[in-house]
């Protein structure tokens, strides 16, 4: 079960505020393990997973867009599925109780990074990769994570337990919500401006000087170039299907008088 806050506002009842993640197993009525995902991860390459995910991540977290949750996860069933899309969504969607009156969702951010770890393990840093690769077992993959990352994820009975305060914390971390771009400005604001007045904190961490240490440039260059290469991931046309993957930095770094380092 994920815990939602974004929409806070929006309701009166206590369970508007959960969606239940519906996983493998809820879909095809028989449960996946964790060689399961791991054989149908092998029939791509790291690459190809990676630039699959990225996509993915890119329809979950559009901004300024008319699409709504529920038709963001249709929309990726039908990306990932083919054909058999519509099917897929409307197993997940008929698995999760109407009386309980909370939502349905297949795909969000924990189980995008987690399964982009498990391809980083079980996979060689290939960098080829097919575009025209059928994405379904790569879809089955992700709902078998889904599965097995679910536990992980539910609160306990026990309210005084203190694995509540990990299932708050981590899915407040991956579910927070506001506006992309503002918090990452403030992040900057946050994170890499000097704080010398804080050194005296046991806890203070000197990141400014951490990343010109590593990079060799002052934080506010470094940033400014990510934040501009992130707008590639920003934008996205799903009426035509375009969503961007995969990136030539080259190709990318030729549209601005800008040294690749």
């Amino acid at each position: 079960m994920l815990f939602l806050g974004q929409r806070a506002m929006q309701y009166r009842q206590p369970t508007d505020f959960f969606l239940i993640n519906a996983g493998y197993e809820a879909v095809y009525q028989r449960e996946g393990n964790l060689a399961d995902a791991v054989k149908r991860l092998q029939r791509y390459t790291l690459a190809e997973v990676l630039n699959a995910l990225t996509r993915i991540s890119v329809v979950l977290n559009l901004e300024g867009t008319t699409e709504t949750g529920p038709e963001r996860q249709k929309y990726l069933c039908q990306q990932l599925f083919g054909a058999n899309g519509p099917w897929v969504f409307k197993a997940a969607v008929e698995s999760i109780s109407p009386e309980k009156r909370v939502a349905g969702i297949l795909f969000h951010d924990l189980l995008l990074a987690n399964t982009a770890k498990l391809a980083l393990l079980v996979l060689d840093p290939d960098p080829s990769f097919n575009e025209t690769k059928p994405l379904e077992p790569l879809g089955e993959a992700l709902l078998i994570v889904s599965d097995l990352i679910k536990p992980a994820t539910e609160p306990v009975p026990d309210p005084s337990d203190e694995d509540w305060v990990k299932f708050f914390l981590t899915n407040g971390l991956f579910h927070s919500g506001g506006k992309f771009h503002l918090e990452m400005t403030r992040s900057y604001d946050l994170y890499l401006r000097n704080r010398d007045y804080l050194k005296d904190q046991p806890a203070h961490l000197d990141l400014p000087s951490l990343c010109k240490r590593i990079t060799g440039l002052a934080p506010l260059p470094v940033w400014s170039a990510l934040f501009c290469l992130l707008s590639h991931w920003t934008k996205a046309d799903l009426t035509s299907n375009r969503v961007n993957g995969h990136l030539d930095f080259g190709a990318y770094l030729a549209q601005f008088q800008l040294s690749s380092e």
